[in-house]
């Protein structure tokens, strides 16, 4: 998953192509192959958080939005939805404030 901070890049994800700007956040199968092409002359920053797939499966049994323990794939897509994107960058930049301990960095990432 990841949140585009400045520019305009292509999003590619199993052969299917994506233009994205400053405000998306795409998503992603795990091991899926991927890539960001920023435009030319454009600034290019991101936020990109790896989830571990097992994990994030037991975590989504858990709040019931899935029944299975097992990750299976979703279909890769690219939101625009202010508050998704707001708050995902709010987490990004939680778990990377060198301010915080560890533990209000969990429970971030828990609310999110």
């Amino acid at each position: 998953m990841g949140a585009i901070l400045e520019g305009q890049s292509e999003f590619i994800c199993e052969d299917k192509l994506y233009q994205i700007d400053k405000g998306t956040l795409v998503l992603m199968n795990p091991d899926a192959v991927h890539a960001c092409n920023p435009n030319q002359n454009s600034p290019w920053a991101y936020y990109m958080m790896h989830v571990d797939k097992s994990w994030l499966a037991q975590l989504l049994v858990k709040f019931n939005i899935r029944a299975s323990k097992h990750w299976y794939n979703s279909q890769p897509d690219t939101l625009t939805t202010p508050v998704f994107y707001q708050q995902f960058v709010l987490v990004c930049r939680t778990l990377m404030s060198n301010k915080l301990s560890s533990k209000p960095k969990c429970c971030t990432g828990y609310k999110y």
